[in-house]
């Protein structure tokens, strides 16, 4: 059973850079609008791309480390924090760049991310390699590092649980951006270069993914359709519910509405105002304590 691979989408350069760089035919593109309401857990692999909205992303964040919980692959591609809002799960990132990069030989996996793939190719950009370094909790793997030891790219797993490979490098964008990179490079060549760490990170995650043991994916799976089924039913519950009371109370002869329509009418719409005002007091709640 090949594992199933679930890419954000928040944006057309999203797409391209995954249909260039790797055979795609088989991932879902999840739009970042739709991730509160997608049970990710119908999938072994979720790559987040650079570029993806941070403020969906910190809404989002209990969600990706329930991923993480109950056994997913997360990729966190060109991982940035800007603001007060830290959304990368496990890591909190610095703004500094970093103008080396040290690979891990010593890891495997970095070897096999990295294999083939001196230092010096990943320099996207015309004085550094990466945007900013991380600073990770927990126990981790360093893959890659600055001059400073400060991380680049790190995984973190978690016994029976999840995996995250987090890093500040970002293949994906530079794949299919017409960047030159350092002075003398050829856009094209950039491009290449990039194709081939996303394929490497790619095929890491999916072997990683494998590793999680087939009775675990199937058991995720199933809980990740049958939530998606639950929250589908109660979406067109909610949707559709109203309409049919509504239709009961105007077609039965002995509802007090048609014996006095004005009150109940103005009671009707006092409900709906307690109802709009509750809702709003949740949210600021939900936003205050995400603060």
């Amino acid at each position: 059973m090949k594992p199933k691979v679930a890419i954000l989408n928040a944006g057309l350069h999203h797409e391209k850079a995954f249909q260039w760089a790797v055979d795609d035919r088989n991932f879902k593109y999840v739009y970042i609008e739709k991730l509160p309401t997608t049970p990710l857990e119908k999938f072994d692999v979720l790559i987040v791309p650079f570029h993806t909205d941070q403020i969906a992303l910190y809404r989002n964040r209990g969600k990706l480390i329930g991923f993480l919980r109950w056994g997913g692959v997360l990729v966190l591609l060109g991982a940035t924090q800007e603001g007060s809002r830290a959304w990368i799960p496990y890591s909190s990132w610095q703004r500094e760049y970093t103008t080396s990069l040290v690979i891990a030989s010593e890891n495997d996996d970095a070897n096999m991310i990295f294999k083939d793939i001196p230092a010096e190719d990943l320099k996207f950009h015309g004085y550094y390699y990466a945007h900013g370094w991380l600073l990770p909790g927990g126990k981790f793997d360093i893959l890659a590092y600055d001059e400073h030891k400060q991380v680049v790219m790190f995984v973190r797993r978690d016994g029976f649980r999840g995996s995250l490979l987090c890093t500040t490098l970002d293949p994906d964008f530079h794949s299919i951006a017409e960047v030159p990179g350092p002075k003398g490079h050829n856009p094209t060549d950039t491009r290449q270069k990039a194709d081939k760490l996303l394929q490497r990170i790619v095929l890491w995650a999916t072997e990683e993914a494998k590793q999680k043991g087939y009775f675990l994916r199937i058991v995720r799976r199933g809980f990740g359709y049958f939530a998606n089924t639950v929250s589908t039913v109660l979406f067109w519950a909610v949707l559709i519910l109203p309409a049919i009371v509504l239709y009961w109370l105007l077609s039965s002869k002995s509802t007090p509405l048609l014996q006095n329509p004005t009150a109940y009418t103005v009671d009707l719409l006092s409900l709906a105002g307690s109802g709009s005002t509750m809702w709003q007091h949740w949210r600021s709640w939900k936003a205050a304590r995400r603060e």
